[in-house]
């Protein structure tokens, strides 16, 4: 699974359910002189072509390419072969071209949501890792050679190396451009474990935020807050502007009980430190 999100999935692999984006669906449309773009439903295309729209934006591609487009603030399009098809299949049932064509269907992503992907890979490779590690005692841990062979996250492509090692002493794991991560046999922060998990809870609490841009938003947050307290040197100014942060964008999106618990992650991890 590890090298699939590093490589992207290919058509054969099914998509695990982080990847399955609701975006709205559009049309561009050629009416007579003038075209435009216009929101639909699924419901809107012929039945006999549904079998070429996909109900979700489904995002095979690697981990690497999502995190790039991420970056920015700009919505992106997605399209497919078959979503091309039903376009022309539609064009073909209106029976009124050139003068109406239905010149393409595609999906609209904002950044927050593709951050949102990218926080909830993250979120699995360090539960990976955990699942891995947590039934043995700290001097049996696997050697650097077992979880490479297990989880295969060599990746070489565009001169960069994302690499997972084991045999050192940091506690967070770094799967990126240029990341090696070492996991060695360190004594366990009980303090430090009890925060991982009020922000696992609270990860899993966000899903009750209706707005799927805002819970974009407060996933990416929350992955920040999560980064800044597991990093091997944590930073406390870093952790208070990330909890700051991370309340600020759940304030107008959350319930009043999220916000609590947000806000009380922060003197929790600071008494972690």
């Amino acid at each position: 699974m590890t090298k699939l999100e590093l490589e992207g999935y290919p058509d054969s692999e099914s998509l695990p359910k982080y990847r399955c984006v609701s975006a709205p669906l559009y049309a561009t449309v050629h009416s007579g002189p003038s075209s435009f773009k216009q929101l639909i439903s699924k419901l809107h295309v012929p039945e006999r072509l549904w079998e070429h729209v996909p109900d979700s934006l489904n995002l095979r591609q690697s981990i690497d390419e999502i995190e790039q487009m991420a970056e920015g603030t700009s919505s992106y399009t997605f399209s497919t072969p078959g979503m091309l098809m039903a376009s022309s299949g539609w064009t073909h049932d209106l029976g009124e071209a050139p003068f109406r064509v239905i010149e393409n269907l595609y999906f609209s992503c904002s950044g927050a949501q593709l951050r949102g992907v990218v926080g909830a890979v993250r979120t699995v490779l360090v539960d990976m890792v955990g699942d891995l590690t947590a039934d043995l005692p700290m001097a049996s841990l696997p050697t650097k050679e077992t979880v490479d062979a297990a989880v295969n996250v060599n990746v070489y492509g565009n001169g960069d190396h994302n690499h997972v090692e084991v045999g050192g002493n940091a506690n967070a794991l770094n799967v990126g451009t240029g990341a090696t991560q070492n996991i060695g046999n360190t004594t366990t922060n009980p303090a430090l474990s009890e925060v991982t998990q009020a922000i696992t809870a609270l990860r899993t609490e966000l899903a009750g935020i209706s707005d799927e841009d805002d819970r974009a938003d407060a996933e990416h947050a929350l992955t920040e807050f999560e980064e800044a307290v597991t990093e091997e040197n944590p930073d406390e100014s870093k952790i208070r502007r990330a909890g700051r942060f991370l309340v600020k964008i759940l304030t107008p999106a959350a319930s009043a009980g999220l916000v609590e618990a947000a806000t009380g992650l922060v003197p929790l991890a600071i008494a972690a430190l």
